[in-house]
């Protein structure tokens, strides 16, 4: 479903790691590419998922209350039209 249709015609393939820094009501205060899959398609194609996805639930309340959350993914886009997440 988030796999561009360019990509899927030229057939490319490739992993992008992204990290998303979520605020404590669930929007996204920022995404930063860690590792570029080379093919700058697929890097935003993984960004937008990101965007579409949000906003996340809020933040739990813990002894630590942060005010951001950080988390890094690798999204993996094969040939063959498929993405995972890991």
């Amino acid at each position: 479903l988030n796999y561009p249709d360019e990509a899927r015609r030229r057939g490319l393939s490739g992993s992008v790691v992204l990290t998303v820094e979520i605020r404590r009501d669930g929007s996204v205060a920022s995404i930063t590419t860690i590792q570029s899959s080379g093919i700058p398609l697929l890097d935003q194609a993984a960004q937008q998922t990101v965007r579409m996805a949000a906003p996340f639930g809020e933040l739990p309340h813990t002894k630590d209350n942060p005010d951001i959350l950080n988390i890094t993914r690798t999204f993996h886009y094969d040939p063959g039209g498929e993405t995972t997440v890991e």
